[in-house]
């Protein structure tokens, strides 16, 4: 199988942000939150695993 990921969505997947505090988690782009959905999506993977 192949998978085609757009340039423009591999270049705003990197987690640019932090909450700060400890045990909170990062700030996605929405761009990078709807790629690994879908990517879930294809391959059937609970989120943990994604």
């Amino acid at each position: 199988m192949i998978l085609w990921i757009d340039v423009a969505s591999i270049k705003a997947w990197p987690c640019l942000k932090h909450h700060g505090s400890r045990d909170c988690g990062f700030i996605f782009s929405d761009t990078s939150i709807e790629t690994a959905l879908m990517v879930k999506g294809i391959f059937k993977l609970p989120l943990r695993r994604l």
